[in-house]
């Protein structure tokens, strides 16, 4: 029966393989798409560990790194910004006073100090200024010589400078030296070209100094922080690690990068792996940048900067400290956008990422993890789509789920419990399972619904409602291409239809035949029979295909049962219509042959027309027994296979009949209808 099965193939709309092919397109798409690493894919990475730090911020502990707020009071106090560079110095000598370890200026004095007597008598028109006015503007002290000198006084002040994208620039001054381990470090630090430096006595007065760019990633958020940058092939530090390295009374700078040491770079120059200041280890990303990894707004972290100069603030708390100086002041424009909070003063971000450094609590993005990203991309998506045209969407769907709650169970288990946090992205991965999942669920849905719409299209006319939502429930019930099993094959047909049909015309002779043949196919549809053929005035059933029915033989014999009866009755009709019309009535009479046996059942026919049907020596026999009911005179005859499997029926032995190929003649009963009482 291979012929048949080649037939059901080929009715198929849907390949299995577009089920296999397309959702592994997806997945190497997506797998493509990573690698390449588009900008919006970043992006979505990157708010996914913002994300992670909403959720586990790193938890504040009290260090001595304070940030003195120019904060609006202060502003309001004591004038607006820029303040006269005298104050800034009985600022630092407050902060000096309270024995601060070291106090580092988040401002650019780039310019005089215009307060200055001798700069404001330069701006005065001239009728008001006359020689006396001069030379006591003379005799009186520079404000920026005065801040010079405090700088100087202190012995531990950093100052910040700004660099440009372009030029010209001059050189900030160099106050460490560096040692460099593997590839040249400038090759992937952040570089510029041009520079915006404090004022040259105030610079030289200083005992450090450093870098205050942030460098915001594409959508502005300030999310890394670098450590080192590039000014006209010059490395230089930015603020934060010059301030660990003054403090710690550090010379030298160690920079580690791809080539180094332990560090696998397969001959790659992969970027800057650390860099070591004092006693402290910083990993870096490939670009020298720490990840910043902010705490929740701390109050205390802040002193007002009005409190430090009225002397109003406890400097013992401030002894040993790490003082920033900076502003809050939203007017200042020194508001950043950072992961945690959507406007965060520059200063603060400085604050932090030394406090991160001080107590070793980084987020690291491993070089490993884009890889590992991958693999459980490839891994989860590989196994949904061997899986789906298989198991069907929802066991997939239960499957997907638990790959990527394991996926995002995974990455957040990386970064909340241990004390290097690593970033690893679960939601590409799980977007691209996602997406395969969809796609190979909708094609599991077509080719099951045209499974449905097949099986409906090829039982529909053959076997019962119920018994077709059987099949579409149970489609690996159904074995369409031909297969050997025991059937109960029931042959009917009418006695006398030649004469029957002389007296009627084509169109009543349809009529009558469409309802003699509905009532005898309810019977059989009654018991979930199937329905293979009509022969003109009779039709051709069997049981126990095309799903098992362990009680077939029982099945058959009440649909024959049923048949006499439905057949009474509608001959009673039909006598009671005859004589409305005063017309003669001859009853129908039937013949039902029974036989169960093994049989060969599926699809037979030709390539252009087929049906589905059973064929073999059971089907001959029970064809047969429908032709002797006549001989015999009885409506139904069994054979003795049937016979044998329905004992609680009774039936009478009737004679035995001579079958063609079997020595032995065939014993046949008639099924009678009458049960024994249980």
């Amino acid at each position: 029966m291979n012929h048949g099965r080649s037939i059901f193939r080929r009715s198929q709309s849907l390949p299995r393989s577009l089920e296999y092919g397309i959702p592994a397109l997806i997945l190497l798409l997506g797998l493509a798409l990573r690698a390449w690493d588009p900008a919006p894919i970043a992006d979505m990475r990157l708010r996914t560990f913002d994300y992670y730090q909403h959720i586990k911020p790193r938890e504040y502990v009290p260090l001595p790194v304070h940030i003195i707020d120019l904060d609006d009071e202060s502003i309001s106090r004591y004038g607006q910004w820029p303040w006269p560079r005298n104050l800034l110095a009985r600022l630092l000598e407050k902060l000096t006073e309270a024995r601060a370890a070291a106090v580092v200026f988040d401002v650019i004095f780039s310019e005089p100090d215009r307060t200055s007597p001798l700069e404001i008598i330069k701006h005065l028109p001239g009728q008001l200024v006359d020689e006396n006015l001069r030379e006591k503007a003379a005799r009186s002290k520079n404000h920026d010589e005065m801040f010079a000198a405090a700088i100087r006084k202190a012995g531990n002040v950093a100052l910040g400078f700004v660099l440009t994208p372009n030029g010209p620039g001059v050189q900030p001054p160099i106050r460490t030296g560096y040692a460099f381990t593997g590839d040249d470090p400038r090759l992937f630090v952040p570089r510029f070209e041009g520079s915006v430096l404090n004022l040259s006595r105030l610079s030289t007065s200083a005992a450090g100094g450093g870098s205050l760019n942030l460098v915001p990633e594409r959508d502005g958020v300030a999310r890394r922080v670098p450590l080192l940058v590039n000014f006209v092939d010059k490395i230089y530090p930015t603020l934060s690690l010059d301030t660990l390295r003054m403090v710690q009374g550090a010379s030298t700078l160690l920079v580690k990068s791809s080539g180094a040491s332990s560090e696998k770079a397969f001959g790659q120059k992969t970027g800057v792996v650390n860099v070591k200041v004092g006693r402290l280890t910083v990993p870096t990303d490939a670009a020298g940048r720490i990840w910043l990894y902010q705490t929740r707004e701390q109050d205390v972290r802040f002193v007002p900067a009005w409190k430090v100069l009225a002397g109003d603030f406890n400097q013992t708390r401030l002894k040993g400290s790490i003082l920033f100086v900076g502003t809050s002041a939203a007017g200042l424009a020194d508001l950043k956008t950072t992961p945690l909070h959507p406007s965060l003063p520059g200063v603060a971000i400085h604050a932090q990422v030394t406090e991160q450094m001080l107590l070793g609590s980084y987020l690291t993005r491993p070089d490993w993890a884009t890889g590992a990203e991958l693999i459980f991309l490839f891994i989860a998506g590989s196994i949904l789509v061997f899986l789906i045209p298989r198991l069907g969407a929802a066991w997939s769907a239960l499957i997907g789920g638990v790959c990527a709650v394991f996926g995002v169970a995974l990455s957040w288990y990386a970064f909340s419990a241990a004390s290097i946090r690593l970033l690893i992205d679960p939601i590409y991965p799980v977007f691209i399972v996602g997406i395969v999942f969809v796609c190979g669920s909708i094609l599991s849905y077509l080719r099951t619904e045209l499974d449905r719409r097949q099986l409906h299209s090829m039982f529909g006319m053959y076997v019962s409602r119920k018994l077709v939502d059987h099949l579409v429930t149970h489609p690996n019930e159904v074995k369409l291409g031909g297969e050997m099993r025991p059937l109960t094959v029931m042959f009917m047909d009418v006695r006398g239809f030649t004469a029957l049909s002389e007296n009627m015309s084509a169109g009543e002779l349809t009529t009558f035949m469409n309802r003699f043949l509905t009532t005898m196919t309810a019977a059989v549809l009654e018991q979930d029979g199937t329905i293979s053929h009509y022969t003109g005035d009779g039709l051709m059933a069997f049981w126990n295909s095309p799903v098992d029915q362990p009680d077939h033989v029982r099945r058959a014999c009440l649909a024959a049962l049923d048949m006499r009866m439905r057949l009474d009755n509608l001959n009673a009709d039909l006598e009671s219509e005859a004589l409305a019309r005063k017309a003669s009535h001859n009853p129908i009479r039937i013949g039902i042959g029974l036989n169960t046996g093994v049989c060969c059942v599926g699809n037979i026919g030709s390539e252009q027309r087929f049906g589905y049907s059973a064929l073999g020596d059971a089907v001959n026999i029970a064809a047969r027994l429908e032709t002797e009911s006549k001989t015999y005179g009885v409506p139904i005859i069994i054979g003795e296979s049937t016979r044998a499997a329905v004992s609680e029926f009774d039936c009478e032995e009737i004679g035995n009949i001579k079958i063609r190929g079997r020595e032995a003649p065939l014993t046949i009963f008639s099924l009678s209808g009458e049960q024994h009482a249980e």
